[in-house]
């Protein structure tokens, strides 16, 4: 119960700083100008650094996979070029 109490108070509290520092975002950068961008905002606040650290292990995560998944496609690439027979010889 604690931990859902700390977890409101959280969210609580980053809604208000999200309200409290509307003024100073600029517009136009993606965040809706009304109450569901504060809204957002102050819960993607209210996430933490938990929250975040995950995000970017999972972001982290996929851009090694797209490099390795790259990686193998050029190997394929040469084995195939090296056993493919030459003409002319």
């Amino acid at each position: 119960m604690e931990k859902a109490a700390l977890q409101i108070l959280a969210v609580i509290a980053g809604i208000t700083t999200a309200w409290l520092a509307s003024a100073a975002i600029p517009r136009g950068v993606g965040i809706p100008d009304d109450w569901t961008g504060t809204l957002a905002l102050g819960l993607l606040a209210s996430g933490g650094s938990g929250f975040w650290n995950s995000i970017l292990s999972y972001v982290t995560k996929a851009k090694d996979l797209k490099a390795a998944e790259a990686e193998t496609r050029q190997i394929e690439a040469r084995v195939k070029r090296a056993t493919l027979p030459k003409h002319g010889h």
